[in-house]
């Protein structure tokens, strides 16, 4: 138990002072803007459609091979790189297409943060532990600090993350030491 809050302590201590490490040099100012600014509207669109195509396609093949969720996986990804392979080499004009629906970017990033609290959501009810959600998102705020500048931000939210996931952790412990001393086991 103390070992895993000294590598979690370590972890979050790693977090505060990357930023120190990145303000040192002068020569590479990385943020995220010039990052998603020399990404390509394509590729971006792209990498969504194989995410997706990889979620639905796991999901259907896990349910194909019940006992080999490897195989399932391995499946889904060969899967959806040849259908987004596929329909790179169509040619379709995604960004038109997307134009002409009327969605504006600012409807994209509201889609994003909606997606990203309906995860954390389904997160917790599928593993029944706030915790392991808890946990997760830390993890992903960690992630994007990696491609921020200004990394405040994120890591204080990753902190905060990481604080109600021990917490979580805690009393999702206590309840299941409680449960086993009702029932005799």
């Amino acid at each position: 138990m103390k070992k895993r809050n000294l590598i979690i302590a370590s972890f979050f201590c790693m977090i505060a002072l990357s930023s120190f490490v990145s303000a040192y040099s002068y020569s590479s100012q990385f943020s995220i803007q010039g990052f998603l600014d020399s990404l390509d509207p394509e590729t971006v669109y792209l990498v969504g459609i194989f995410l997706v195509l990889f979620v639905v396609s796991n999901f259907a093949l896990s349910r194909l091979f019940r006992d080999n969720r490897m195989a399932a996986a391995v499946a889904a990804f060969a899967v959806s790189f040849v259908a987004t392979y596929g329909i790179y080499l169509s040619g379709i004009d995604f960004g038109s297409m997307i134009e002409n629906l009327g969605i504006t970017q600012g409807m994209i990033n509201t889609i994003i943060i909606i997606a990203i609290i309906g995860v954390f959501l389904y997160m917790g009810f599928r593993f029944h532990s706030w915790g392991v959600a808890c946990f997760l998102l830390g993890v992903i705020f960690v992630l994007v600090a990696f491609f921020v500048y200004n990394k405040l931000i994120p890591g204080v939210a990753a902190f905060v993350c990481f604080l109600l996931s021990i917490i979580f952790f805690n009393m999702e412990r206590k309840k299941r030491i409680i449960s086993h001393r009702a029932f005799g086991i």
